[in-house]
């Protein structure tokens, strides 16, 4: 298994929920035959009660997966990290940003993150 961690990223520590998502996302990501990157962990700016403060979300490059296969890969994570229990969540998040030459771009991004719900 390979996983690579985009530079300045914080990994607050290796838990069990981080282990199992690796896991997932890594089984789902080779049948693409793609490495997946993370590219978000405990750093950056988040809501205050973000999970990734507390070393429960990560985010995941999504530009390395066809575009018209992103869905797919979100659905087949979401369907082996739940297995189990229904206790994390995989979405497809978006951000419009302008780039350096002035051309607005869409970064997506796929962000998992454990939390239970409870009995």
């Amino acid at each position: 298994m390979k996983i690579l961690i985009k530079e300045g990223v914080i990994i607050g520590e290796i838990n069990t929920p981080f282990f199992h998502t690796c896991v997932s996302v890594y089984h789902v990501f080779s049948q693409l035959r793609l490495i997946p990157v993370i590219t978000c962990g405990r750093e950056g700016t988040h809501m205050k009660n973000s999970l990734h403060y507390k070393n429960l979300a990560w985010d995941w490059r999504m530009s390395i997966v066809p575009e018209e296969k992103r869905e797919w890969v979100r659905d087949e994570i979401k369907k082996i990290i739940n297995a189990r229990q229904n206790d994390y969540d995989v979405v497809l998040e978006r951000s419009e940003r302008i780039d350096s030459h002035g051309n607005k771009i869409t970064i997506v991004w796929l962000h998992t993150e454990y939390d239970p719900k409870g009995d």
